[in-house]
């Protein structure tokens, strides 16, 4: 399985994200480019403990649904809501600045995750605790669909 630990599969990611310009639109969804790159970062701050969120998990997010987004099933386009906390469209997490910038803060937010022990890394608020190597593989499916859906 592709995981954002995996050179090749994090060299893939740091290629697509430096595809994308300030000009690149989505296919779908309501965020702008830069937003969605800074809505990336703030999945790794979430794992890194950088922003707080409070625990919404339950039985079944835990179990099931922690199973078949780290097996890979596709989010549906435009139909998942995201954490509040990083909720860019209700104007939380992280806004963008400087397109450039916020691309490579983002960069640096998955370097400092790769350099992080695991037990330095949070619990996600839905799935509960995680492993840096589930992580990894979360980190991995939410890059590879938001570039997607901006056509890299």
């Amino acid at each position: 399985m592709k995981s954002a630990m995996h050179a090749a599969d994090r060299e893939d990611l740091q290629r697509r994200l430096g595809a994308l310009d300030e000009a690149s639109k989505a296919a779908w969804g309501k965020m702008t480019v830069g937003e969605m790159v800074c809505h990336l970062g703030d999945q790794i701050r979430l794992a890194l403990g950088r922003i707080e969120t409070a625990d919404q998990s339950s039985w079944a997010s835990r179990q099931i649904l922690k199973r078949l987004v780290l097996w890979g099933m596709p989010a549906p386009r435009g139909r998942v809501d995201t954490l509040p906390e990083i909720n860019q469209g209700q104007g939380r997490g992280t806004r963008p600045t400087d397109f450039e910038a916020d691309r490579a803060q983002t960069e640096q937010l998955l370097a400092d995750f790769l350099a992080t022990s695991e037990e330095d890394l949070h619990a996600h608020s839905m799935m509960g605790p995680l492993t840096k190597a589930q992580w990894a593989r979360l980190i991995y499916v939410h890059m590879d669909h938001h570039l997607r859906q901006f056509g890299v």
